[in-house]
This record gives C-alpha cells, sequence and structure tokens, in this order.
C-alpha cells in the first residue's frame, strides 16, 4: 500500500491515539453497517 506524502505528514501528526480513535470509530461503523445488511436479508426470506 503507498500512502502519499501529504498522508504521511497528517498521520505523524496525529500520534498513536488518535489513529487508533479513528480505526475504532470506523470500525463501529462497518459493523453497523453489516448489522443492518444483515437484518434487511434476513427480513426478505
Amino acid at each position: 500500500m503507498i500512502v502519499p506524502p501529504a498522508d504521511e505528514t497528517i498521520l505523524a501528526d496525529m500520534g498513536p491515539e488518535a489513529i487508533r480513535g479513528e480505526i475504532a470509530s470506523h470500525s463501529v461503523a462497518v459493523f453497523k453497517l453489516l448489522e443492518t445488511v444483515t437484518f434487511l436479508n434476513g427480513r426478505e426470506c
């Protein structure tokens, strides 16, 4: 995976705790979406 230099600078300024927080919040959004899709697929059957 290639990270553009501008993004490298942003990530370096954020620090590990902030990066973990961003990953956690996006993971929650993905799991909520997956839960919604699973629920809707179950209703169609």
